[in-house]
């Protein structure tokens, strides 16, 4: 299953601030099947380099 909505920025408001933190996402995976790696690619949209705000990583379960 692929997301690919995007939060409101009326959940975090950057208004410039000092020690201002990015939102945190939490992903479950209800019941991924043993010994297949699931690919998960996590990404911020509207930066002017996609490519350099990602996070890709595999899990698998044993």
């Amino acid at each position: 299953m692929f997301f690919s909505g995007v939060f409101s920025s009326a959940y975090y408001p950057y208004l410039g601030q000092a020690g201002y933190l990015g939102p945190l996402v939490a992903v479950e995976f209800k019941a991924p099947k043993k010994s297949v790696a699931i690919l998960v690619k996590c990404a911020i949209s509207n930066v002017q380099n996609a490519n350099k705000d990602e996070l890709n990583f595999e899990i698998m379960v044993d």
